[in-house]
């Protein structure tokens, strides 16, 4: 009971730092956050604990055996396999990335599937306690902090031959701090498109700013835009 006492203070004590990191990331508006981090701490101390276990059911063979026991091993291989399943369900779509949180969903339940095979029902179980609690219970707390955001502007103005210029120059002056900036012109329709994508501090009032910056750019530029939208992507 003891060693099933130190296993869970383990799993526990891998979620705790690992969900520190993670904070520390989901404040900073990063797509890999609280959640994502905690699974793939729970993860990696899951496989550690997993492999010893495989150790000890085996120490005892004599030298005569062929079985060779490597606790590092099953580790090394079982992260290596899954980390390919895990890229696979991440998808980048441009700018915004999405599946971070799956990749380490994935990662887990090959731990708990590890636990399972060697008979380690209570390990198995506990760590699928943690990830479950993890996964429906800290999106609340998620939302309960400012977090850094990231904006992205679609705009469509009417063309001339200055007004890429203007526009780059009225940007600048707003002091945004800028992470992409696209633009593509439509010669035949004579049409500006300008996609731009900026980064919000955690204590600016998003939608007061955005609201602010987004009605300055309608009365700047009355006459020349015609479409405006806007979202947040995940960085």
């Amino acid at each position: 009971m003891l060693e099933l006492k130190e296993y869970f203070i383990k799993l526990l004590l891998s979620a705790i730092l690992g969900g520190l990191i993670g904070l520390e990331r989901d404040v900073r508006g990063k797509a890999a956050g609280l959640r994502t981090h905690i699974l793939v701490a729970l993860g990696s101390t899951l496989f550690m604990l997993v492999s010893m276990e495989i150790y000890t059911l085996y120490r005892d063979s004599n030298s005569d055996s062929v079985l060779r026991i490597d606790p590092a091993r099953v580790a090394a291989q079982i992260i290596a396999g899954i980390g390919f399943i895990g890229a696979g369900a991440v998808i980048r779509n441009g700018i915004d990335v999405r599946g971070l949180t799956t990749a380490g969903c994935i990662w887990v339940c090959a731990g708990v599937g590890m636990a399972v095979g060697v008979g380690n029902f209570y390990l198995a179980s506990f760590a699928t306690f943690v990830a479950l609690f993890s996964l429906l219970f800290l999106n609340k707390v998620e939302q309960m902090y400012f977090k850094d955001s990231y904006v992205k502007l679609d705009l469509i103005f009417d063309d001339y031959p200055q007004l890429l210029d203007n526009i780059k120059l009225y940007i600048k002056n707003k002091n945004l701090d800028l992470r992409l900036f696209e633009f593509e012109k439509d010669i035949i329709l004579k049409k500006l498109k300008i996609s731009i994508v900026f980064k919000l501090k955690f204590r600016t009032r998003k939608n007061f700013y955005l609201k602010t910056f987004i009605a300055d750019i309608e009365r700047d530029f009355v006459n020349d835009l015609k479409f405006i939208s806007w979202k947040e992507p995940t960085i």
